[in-house]
């Protein structure tokens, strides 16, 4: 007898729905850009860092409101119709400036949603299956981000390369945007229809037992700090836990800093990527969103293998050797340039370069929840997860706003600066895996 869905199966539902429409938005957004008003990387990286950059005050907002209220449907309402109106609106922008109130728009509702995400994902069930609950979820969402770039290249291979006019190819662009929003509505009549409210457990909220599961996210190329699964309500508990000893210890601080430094890395070398394939190595935009699939996709697929493959061989180890990969393709990257004018050597180059990311990223962001996970004191680890996501999303800014900046100048330069910012954690990484491991008394619990 099959079992009978429940209040979070429905809703799984419908947030796959919004990540089809925030996915298939994610390369649209910077190919419109540049399309639409003839916008640069630096355009791309103040309309991705800008809107992010609204949602550090709204997660500590949503997290407070959340805790407070007790409550989940409205919260999971406001982020999915917030993604429709926000997608909605990007379908009739007339300026670059509405584009980076849009995409605010997105990202500072979708973070009411994220606030109650994990909560919903685990209710009604014991501690001891949080992490496979929470991995579902993730691969739910991974799948319908995959889906959303797949959409977006059959749209411009089917519809927008038919097209010649200059009028005709924005009107398509925009007429995507609408279709994305209709899906993110519909997402949010489903869970209007279907989520049922019950007052949230304070208990639910510690996570205490979530470790390597929680890290199962895709790596996003809007660069917004979308999926929280631990909301940072309360930034002054985070100050004092830098700053006392009983709080995150100094291995952990130390390792904090390696993460904001490959997530620097990391932004300032994809942000400028879909303007690079397309302005450098001639690429359309059918052929863009594909190559994303790739990226996507193998990131997906690699993090369950990504979590066992930690818990065998240990989590330090394995993100030293894929931050090693990271270092030395984007220290590669430059040398895509001279495939110019070779459209398929440039195409098969690019989708081992994604292959390999892909893989990196599933590893580096599994074993770093893992890490931060086991390093945490007990009490303390949901403000720790908090904190890398946090970093994380602040890294992201950072990167996306300097990325873009020096791409304007030079593809090269930008490419390594990624992969020095990455080299330097890496550096962070070996001095700190060599000290003796001294956890606060609380982490040896």
């Amino acid at each position: 007898m099959r079992r009978a869905w429940n209040s979070s199966d429905r809703y799984f539902f419908a947030f796959v729905l919004a990540n089809v429409a925030q996915g298939g938005s994610s390369l649209l957004i910077p190919l419109f850009v540049a399309q639409v008003f003839g916008g640069t990387n630096s355009d791309v990286g103040l309309v991705t860092g800008l809107a992010s950059l609204a949602g550090v005050p709204a997660s500590i907002w949503w997290g407070r409101i959340s805790d407070k209220w007790k409550r989940r449907k409205i919260f999971v309402l406001i982020g999915m119709f917030g993604v429709a109106i926000g997608l909605a609106l990007m379908s009739l922008t007339q300026g670059l400036w509405q584009m980076v109130l849009a995409n605010a728009l997105i990202n500072v509702t979708w973070l009411a949603s994220a606030a109650v995400a994990t909560l919903i994902a685990i209710e009604g069930l014991n501690k001891e299956r949080w992490d496979a609950r929470i991995g579902r979820f993730n691969r739910f969402g991974g799948l319908g981000w995959v889906a959303g770039l797949l959409l977006g290249s059959l749209w411009m291979q089917f519809i927008t390369q038919q097209l010649h006019a200059q009028t005709e190819l924005n009107m398509s662009m925009r007429i995507l945007f609408g279709v994305l929003s209709v899906l993110a509505l519909l997402g949010a009549f489903w869970a209007a229809a279907w989520l049922h409210e019950s007052p949230v457990k304070l208990e639910q909220r510690r996570f205490e037992s979530v470790a390597i599961a929680v890290g199962n996210l895709w790596e996003r190329f809007k660069f917004a700090p979308q999926e929280l699964f631990h909301i940072v309500s309360n930034p002054g508990k985070l100050i004092e836990a830098f700053r006392n000893r009983e709080g995150f210890g100094r291995v952990l601080r130390v390792y904090f800093i390696a993460v904001i430094c490959f997530f620097v890395g990391f932004s300032a070398m994809f942000v400028p990527l879909p303007l690079f394939f397309k302005n450098a190595l001639g690429l359309n935009g059918s052929e863009i969103f594909a190559l994303f699939v790739i990226h996507s996709g193998t990131s997906a697929f690699t993090n369950s293998w990504a979590g066992r493959f930690a818990q065998r061989y240990g989590s330090r180890y394995l993100q030293r050797i894929f931050l090693s990969v990271r270092v030395v393709i984007f220290a590669l990257a430059p040398l895509l340039i001279y495939l110019e004018g070779h459209h398929w050597a440039a195409f098969v180059s690019i989708a081992f370069f994604f292959l390999l990311t892909g893989v990196s990223w599933a590893f580096i962001n599994v074993c770093a929840v893992s890490i931060i996970s086991k390093r945490a004191p007990v009490e303390q680890r949901g403000q720790a997860l908090g904190t890398y996501n946090a970093l994380s999303g602040g890294g992201n800014i950072l990167g996306a706003l300097i990325g873009g900046y020096i791409a304007d100048f030079s593809y090269t330069v930008d490419f390594l600066l990624a992969a020095g910012m990455c080299a330097i954690s890496l550096v962070i990484l070996f001095g700190w895996s060599k000290k003796k491991i001294s956890l606060p008394k609380a982490a040896q619990k």
